[in-house]
């Protein structure tokens, strides 16, 4: 069976791609595309075609401004891959993604990453795609009556387990014993401004792999990104300069860490105790911190008693041949690397 694919202009072929979106990616709206494939964006899209030359698939790059050894590239990511079910061979998604991989290499970009599906992960194989690490969920709970409601069924009696359980968190929990440098708050802040580029240009070369904070690209990732609303937290010192920040994306009891950036390892050790004493101060009933990162980060997050959980995603990574060896070296070590929420398409 022949199939064909086309780079295209997602300005003007919307309607066939969301057709996909609403067969393949239901979680995926109208809006979300607006955003992703809007001219602001500047993503790209492939369509790919049956033998009759209907649609039906397609497969996107967004852009992302990487930190590679202290040096900026122009990277991207690898979104949206999607093959309609009777077409769901390796074949299909294959050609999708070897059109993304030669335009890249024409492009001269030097990474593409991608979290595939457990689906894709062969697809990726076959195109030379290497494993990475795992981005893997840290979690802590703070509140246990939530969890023993769904245990006990009835709430007089998880009522009163919970209670003397979530002293008992409260008191054996790192976090009570934590406390910010004098002066120093962590607080609510109405959205990004110039203090975040002069941090991000502190620490662009913290990790070997690192995608861009800049206020432009958080601007866009969290203040336009149309599925969730979020909440920032800014680290201030008694001057009022800022060393960190934490963006949390509140779902009723739940609080997931969509990113969390800092001047130092002092200022990570401040961001991560901060935002476990907020949460309990909020009544979250747990945190969670999806994460591909080192030991740098990973001990600190051990320290404060959160967890890696078993829900993980694989990180693979597409190498330009161009790449010196040392370069090449440092991506593919995936402890070199920091890659949050911020850096996906997706808060999901």
């Amino acid at each position: 069976m022949g199939y064909t694919v086309r780079p295209i202009d997602p300005q003007f072929l919307a309607e066939e791609v969301l057709s996909l979106w609403s067969r393949n990616l239901p979680q995926a709206t109208f809006e979300r595309y607006a955003w992703l494939y809007g001219r602001s964006a500047a993503s790209r899209a492939w369509l790919l075609l049956g033998p009759n030359l209907r649609a039906i698939g397609s497969t996107g790059l967004m852009p992302r401004r990487m930190s590679l050894c202290g040096a900026t590239h122009e990277c991207g990511s690898a979104i949206d891959l999607n093959v309609d079910r009777e077409h769901r061979t390796v074949g299909p998604a294959l050609a999708l993604q070897r059109s993304l991989v030669r335009d890249a290499a024409q492009g001269n970009l030097p990474l593409i990453y991608a979290l595939p599906s457990p689906n894709a992960v062969p697809v990726m194989r076959r195109l030379g795609y290497v494993a990475i690490g795992e981005m893997r969920r840290w979690a802590k709970p703070l509140l246990a009556e939530r969890k023993l409601r769904s245990v006990l069924k009835r709430r007089w009696l998880s009522y009163p387990a919970g209670f003397f359980a979530d002293k008992w968190l409260e008191i054996s929990s790192a976090e009570r014993r934590f406390s910010l440098p004098d002066g120093w708050t962590f607080e609510l802040a109405a959205g990004f401004n110039s203090e975040f580029d002069a941090l991000w240009n502190r620490t662009r070369g913290a990790f070997g792999v690192v995608g861009e904070r800049t206020t432009a690209y958080l601007n866009w990732r969290y203040r336009d990104y149309p599925d969730w609303a979020s909440r920032l937290y800014s680290l201030l010192d008694s001057r009022g300069h800022l060393h960190g920040y934490a963006v949390i994306c509140v779902q009723g009891e739940l609080a997931n860490v969509s990113d969390l950036w800092f001047d130092d390892d002092q200022s990570l050790h401040a961001v991560v105790g901060a935002i476990l004493r907020t949460g309990r101060a909020e009544r979250w009933a747990a945190v969670s911190f999806p994460v591909l990162a080192g030991p740098r980060v990973t001990d600190v997050l051990a320290r404060f008693g959160m967890t890696p959980r078993e829900d993980v995603r694989q990180v693979f990574a597409w190498l330009s041949p161009t790449l010196d060896a040392e370069t090449r070296r440092v991506i593919l070590d995936g402890t070199a690397w920091y890659l949050t929420k911020a850096d996906s398409d997706t808060d999901v």
